[in-house]
């Protein structure tokens, strides 16, 4: 069974693979690529796997303290 996160306008899902998939529904923000470098969240964007702007890839091929800050940073946006 996956970790699930909801965030207020994101939903987060952790299948202890490579990578997750994180999908924006916040008004206003069309690029969430370009929207989560502004908070300090590197991702990879949508487009570049044939999907829209508000998709992105997220690394999970790191330690459980980098995805606390992740979701800690994730929890932060307003």
């Amino acid at each position: 069974m996956p970790n699930i996160f909801a965030y207020s306008y994101f939903l987060i899902a952790r299948f202890f693979l490579a990578f997750a998939w994180l999908r924006c529904h916040k008004d206003g923000v069309q690029d969430l690529e370009a929207f989560l470098r502004e908070n300090k969240i590197v991702t990879r964007g949508g487009p570049k796997f044939g999907v829209d702007e508000k998709v992105v890839r997220v690394s999970m091929l790191d330690t459980d303290d980098a995805f606390n800050m992740f979701i800690g940073r994730i929890a932060s946006i307003k």
